[in-house]
């Protein structure tokens, strides 16, 4: 007999007739080669035949004994979300009739992560589809449950604050484009929820950013990630600059920036002037809650006139431009 009896019912035993040179053998399953493979249970017996048809006696019956697999399991998270942000994780559970010795889990058909963190469960932090086989105190493997999909989605990058202007804040990373989240001096501050601010108040700021998954099959269908908060920038406002900058002056490529400090301005106009007052370029800023960028042209001279003016604001900076 070549492998064990009893054995798991997903296995099989062989036996083989051994015998006087010349015969052949007969087997109660029907067989007539030396050896048989089997996987069902009972007694087996073989017979030889000789060369004039006569049959030997039975042989002593071997009794093949096949242990039932285990009943495959079924996998619950007991309500929980299976789509989540990379750095949390879902218990999956693993529940069976049998008595379980062990069980054993999956993340693909080919990536087995072993054993769980407790007897029937094991915590998913990967995407994976996560199935389990249980073992039962005879030492015989289950299928495979149905697989349990989890979906990890990814957070942006963490972000770095750097001072790209006078006023301005850029939160240097990926992220949705109202979806940061800015501190100051640790306290959120719910206006702030773009990637560049203008910092109005001295104090340290601080930053998340978020990115937005649709169309899951979750509630709401749409889940939302956030990065580690960044380190904090300390932030002075110049006052030298009586709340309007325009920068970098001189340029070197005719595009320069424009900043506000004042309180958000609406309908503000900026325009362009040469240095002896001729209108060169007019912009219309529906709300000046950002940075504006603005084109300097290069065929009225080196030296530009740029003016800021609303209601109850009016500033001008002169800014020199080095392209020829």
């Amino acid at each position: 007999v070549r492998g064990a009896i009893p054995f798991c019912a997903n296995k099989n035993v062989t036996l083989s007739a051994i015998g006087a040179n010349g015969v052949t053998y007969k087997w109660s399953t029907g067989a007539t080669t030396n050896n048989i493979t089997t996987n069902t249970q009972g007694n087996v017996t073989v017979q030889a035949i000789n060369d004039f048809g006569c049959l030997s006696k039975p042989s002593n019956a071997v009794n093949v004994t096949i242990y039932p697999l285990p009943e495959t399991p079924t996998l619950s998270v007991n309500n929980a979300a299976t789509v989540f942000c990379d750095g949390s994780k879902v218990r999956i559970i693993a529940l069976s009739k049998t008595v379980i010795k062990e069980i054993y889990w999956w993340r693909s058909t080919t990536d087995s992560v072993g054993r769980g963190e407790d007897a029937n469960s094991i915590f998913a932090a990967k995407t994976g589809n996560y199935f389990a086989k249980v073992q039962d105190d005879k030492g015989c493997i289950s299928l495979p449950s149905t697989p349990i999909a989890i979906d990890v989605r990814p957070n942006p990058t963490p972000t770095v604050v750097k001072q790209i202007g006078t006023f301005s804040l850029d939160a240097q990373g990926v992220g949705d484009e109202n979806g940061y989240i800015w501190r100051l001096n640790d306290v959120i501050d719910p206006k702030l929820t773009t990637r560049i601010i203008k910092a109005k108040q001295d104090g340290d700021y601080k930053v998340q950013a978020s990115i937005s998954y649709t169309g899951l099959a979750i509630a709401g269908g749409k889940l939302v990630c956030y990065s580690n908060t960044s380190n904090a920038i300390k932030y002075v406002q110049d006052l030298t600059f009586d709340g309007f900058s325009v920068f970098p002056n001189p340029t070197t490529n005719g595009e320069v920036n424009v900043e506000v400090i004042i309180e958000d301005l609406i309908g503000a106009t900026v325009t362009v002037y040469s240095l002896y007052g001729q209108l060169i370029a007019e912009y219309k800023v529906d709300k000046f809650n950002v940075l504006q960028k603005i084109q300097l042209p290069d065929y009225h001279g080196n030296t530009y006139i740029v003016k800021v003016a609303t209601d109850g604001f009016d500033r001008t900076r002169r800014v020199i431009t080095l392209k020829q």
